[in-house]
């Protein structure tokens, strides 16, 4: 009965004189069915476990999470509003459960674009060190939603790190990391412009920041095979790249055409090639013995 697919099923069941537990209405609320959760309860005394609110809130189904709140004595625990805001609920629901989450819940809020939650949250649960921890703005900031961003800029008072402006420029969020620039003073690290992906953050930053790169951004334009990100580093940078731009660039011809021609690989770098040659490279070797006159 526990796992019976439909209302009549289970009924069925029922007339038989089966058995069920706690997992069948448990279940019969993950489906969202709300007659389904009222037979049940009228009809059998096993009830059902916490993981039913859970499950009601993931379906956002609100008649069904008031009928579980009116017929269940304990509080509604924070995981279910984590599961509410994960499954995109409607605020009226995130206010009737009337519940803090987690900072889980929060990333929800963020990850899914919900402005109106998060200034919920900060109203009803200004204080709550389960929402609001020094990695709130850092997390905002991965998810790339400025009006976001700059709502807990404005009124939050989380201190923040490097990781912020890190994270921004990580998945190319320009506005976002635009903003940070001319906002907060936590700046970041070399991290930004290495892992950034878009060459216009990596242009802010080159132009506006003072941290700098090391070769694992050109590494990683490499390993992409992003050629304009490795030209334009090679000419308006200098820390270059490793022999893993080399390796790691996929076998294309373009990145390591370039990279070898404009001899940007320092000599004894290229020595430790030669060392450790490596299988189905051919043509790299012949470029390095061309460029760099047979080491």
């Amino acid at each position: 009965m526990d796992n019976a697919k439909s209302l009549e099923i289970f009924k069925y069941l029922h007339r038989a004189g089966k058995t069920c537990t706690t997992q069948a209405m448990d279940n019969a609320c993950l489906k969202g069915d709300l007659d389904f959760v009222k037979f049940i309860h009228y009809n059998r005394t096993e009830g059902c476990s916490e993981s039913a609110i859970i499950n009601a809130c993931t379906t956002g189904n609100f008649d069904l999470i008031k009928f579980l709140i009116s017929i269940r004595k304990e509080v509604c625990s924070s995981a279910a509003v984590d599961d509410a805001i994960q499954s995109n609920c409607r605020l009226e629901i995130i206010k009737f459960l009337d519940k803090g989450c987690t900072i889980s819940g929060l990333n929800y809020a963020m990850q899914n674009n919900r402005l109106d939650i998060i200034q919920y949250l900060h109203q009803r649960f200004p204080k709550s060190p389960r929402i609001w921890t020094p990695v709130t703005l850092n997390v905002a900031t991965m998810t790339g939603h400025l009006d976001i961003v700059k709502y807990i800029h404005e009124n939050r008072t989380e201190e923040s790190t490097t990781n912020a402006m890190n994270y921004a420029a990580k998945y190319d969020h320009l506005d976002v990391l635009k903003f940070l620039h001319f906002n907060r003073t936590e700046g970041c690290t070399t991290n930004a412009m290495d892992f950034s992906t878009d060459l216009e953050v990596i242009k802010f930053l080159h132009f506006n920041r003072t941290e700098g790169a090391t070769t694992k951004c050109m590494d990683n334009a490499a390993r992409r095979g992003d050629i304009e990100t490795v030209e334009w580093l090679h000419k308006n940078r200098s820390e270059g790249c490793t022999d893993q731009a080399l390796w790691e660039s996929n076998n294309n011809p373009d990145i390591y055409n370039y990279i070898l021609s404009s001899k940007i690989i320092p000599v004894r770098s290229i020595k430790n090639c030669q060392k450790k040659k490596k299988k189905d490279y051919y043509e790299i070797y012949h470029l390095i013995n061309k460029y760099y006159n047979g080491i």
